[in-house]
């Protein structure tokens, strides 16, 4: 679910950019939220359209009271600082600094040089890198902040468990863990919870395909 909301939120921000034209640069509280069109333009600055694309994607408030128009660069650095970002975190120049020379944008691509989506001012939004997108007063001083927790990562086989299925006995309704490529299988393996931890697989075999495999002792596969 994370990883879809985070997708959004790059989406949004992604969106903002060819349709610059519909955003005015305003620094105002409360800042308005809804998506802007040539009938109705949008005016904000960087932190409000910042939340307006959380807002866009239907992601939790980044901070409280940010979708009541209210917050700003400082109410984004209240977030986890983290050392390196992902897609969907923010760039926050200028901490412990003065609000007036702050300024931040949404990361939307991840590199040695990510890419950003600032609106900085009535030329924006526009796709920045981060080292570009450092105003001078802010002194160079860059974090990143995340609200939206990473997904785990997913187990990766280790060597010795490739070719390895965890099957479920379609008759006592028990585990086996099977190696497929050697026709050989475990009824009811120790520990099932760390073999799924491992990332082994899940699979089915009917009774018959069971029956077919040699069975062998724990720590023979």
């Amino acid at each position: 679910m994370t990883s879809t909301l985070r997708a959004a939120v790059v989406a949004a921000a992604d969106w903002c950019v060819p349709n610059k034209g519909l955003f005015d640069y305003l620094e105002s509280r409360p800042f308005p939220l809804f998506r802007p069109s040539l009938a109705r333009r949008i005016a904000n600055d960087c932190s409000a359209t910042s939340v307006l694309c959380c807002w866009l994607a239907k992601a939790p408030e980044p901070f409280p009271g940010a979708y009541t128009g209210t917050g700003n660069t400082e109410s984004f650095l209240t977030l986890p600082h983290v050392p390196a970002p992902a897609a969907g975190d923010f760039v926050v120049y200028g901490e412990g600094l003065s609000l007036s020379v702050q300024h931040m944008a949404v990361v939307v691509e991840v590199g040695p040089d990510p890419l950003t989506m600032s609106h900085g001012g009535q030329s924006e939004p526009a796709f920045v890198r981060v080292s570009q997108g450092c105003p001078p007063a802010a002194q160079g001083r860059v974090i990143f902040v995340r609200y939206l927790p990473l997904d785990p990562p997913v187990p990766k086989p280790s060597e010795d468990t490739v070719g390895r299925r965890l099957v479920q006995d379609p008759t006592s309704h028990g585990w086996w863990l099977v190696d497929e490529d050697r026709k050989v299988g475990i009824p009811n393996p120790t520990d099932l919870a760390t073999l799924k931890a491992e990332g082994i697989p899940e699979t089915t075999m009917s009774a018959a395909e069971l029956a077919g495999l040699t069975t062998v002792q724990w720590g023979s596969l």
